[in-house]
């Protein structure tokens, strides 16, 4: 009876341990399981991390290209201007050289241009003043 009795305990025993072995192996499964998703989680977000990283590196590339790009072509442009301005300067000091004849020959030129203006608009006013004149004389012939 008694090694009925053990058997059975034992049975129970072993039953209990095969209980216990399958929630341990189900729970480390379980627990196996759950620590490949977070992994792969984690990969997930590191890959977004790095992907946003390097947007922003190429954008930050792309801004500091721009900058220096329009920083070129500020430089260019005030190195043109220098430029135009020094010639300016030489020819202004060319002229002063030269003398004042040169801008009495423009003022004459200048008041030479002035003088046909106001000739031409005479004349032109003279001819409306002829037209007008030989109207009213017509429309008293009638």
């Amino acid at each position: 009876n008694m090694e009925i009795l053990l058997q059975s305990m034992n049975l129970d025993s072993m039953k209990e341990l095969n209980s216990i072995k399958n929630t341990k192996q189900l729970f480390t499964e379980n627990t196996k399981s759950m620590m490949e998703s977070h992994l792969k989680e984690q990969e997930k977000k590191n890959e977004n991390r790095k992907l946003k990283q390097a947007k922003q590196e190429a954008y930050r590339q792309e801004q500091e290209a721009l900058r220096l790009q329009k920083e070129e072509e500020e430089r260019i442009r005030k190195e043109k201007e220098e430029e135009r301005i020094h010639k300016e300067k030489e020819k202004a000091e060319a002229e002063k050289k030269r003398g004042r004849n040169k801008t009495k020959f423009l003022k004459l030129k200048e008041r030479s241009y002035e003088i046909r203006l106001k000739t031409t608009t005479i004349f032109v006013l003279m001819t409306m003043l002829l037209k007008l004149w030989k109207t009213w004389k017509s429309s008293f012939k009638v």
